[in-house]
């Protein structure tokens, strides 16, 4: 028996429009994985490389479903492309929870700012009065610890790497951060 021969053998269902589906062993991550003779690949790719005629030896190409089944090796349902085009691929369709970093690389981001933040800490009123702190010598490390954060957010809050949907600070807003400073008792109005 040919290789070919033991590898159609594994395939079940051959309607006109769906998925055919892989029957042999399976890789860890779900994908079907077939023995080529000298190791295991992955079904898609097999079905890719003999159906097809398309190699993936480029660096960084993949062989990617259309129909999202991983177990698919229908070649009119595999089509060769980076990774970059399979996450976006994933992304738009719904399938892939977005992890730390994922989603920027795809420039499809959405962020969730301020109290909106599932990892916020501050209120708006405390983040407001954090952009408006003086640059005078103990006043970030002082509000860091009114607010039970860190100096570097506080800083990052003032020079709009956080928090940047805020307005810029206007002299009332400054003149209510001072004003916290002087009520927290932690702070006295020095040179910057």
């Amino acid at each position: 028996m040919t290789r070919n021969e033991r590898f159609i053998g594994k395939i079940v269902g051959r309607p006109e429009h769906g998925c055919w589906t892989w029957l042999g062993s399976k890789s860890g991550s779900g994908y079907g994985q077939f023995w080529n003779g000298k190791r295991n690949i992955p079904a898609h790719h097999f079905m890719l490389e003999t159906e097809k005629l398309e190699k993936l030896q480029q660096p960084g190409m993949e062989a990617c479903h259309s129909c999202d089944n991983k177990l698919c090796v229908r070649p009119s349902h595999i089509f060769v492309g980076t990774r970059s085009d399979n996450m976006k691929d994933c992304v738009a369709k719904g399938r892939l929870r977005p992890v730390n970093g994922c989603l920027s690389m795809l420039k499809v981001r959405k962020v969730n700012r301020g109290i909106y933040n599932h990892e916020c800490k501050l209120t708006a009123e405390q983040a407001t009065l954090a952009k408006a702190c003086p640059m005078k010598r103990g006043a970030a490390t002082a509000m860091a610890k009114a607010f039970k954060v860190s100096l570097t957010v506080v800083c990052d809050i003032r020079d709009g790497k956080r928090w940047s949907h805020l307005p810029p600070s206007d002299a009332t807003a400054s003149q209510r951060a001072e004003a916290f400073l002087r009520t927290i008792g932690k702070w006295k109005e020095g040179k910057s």
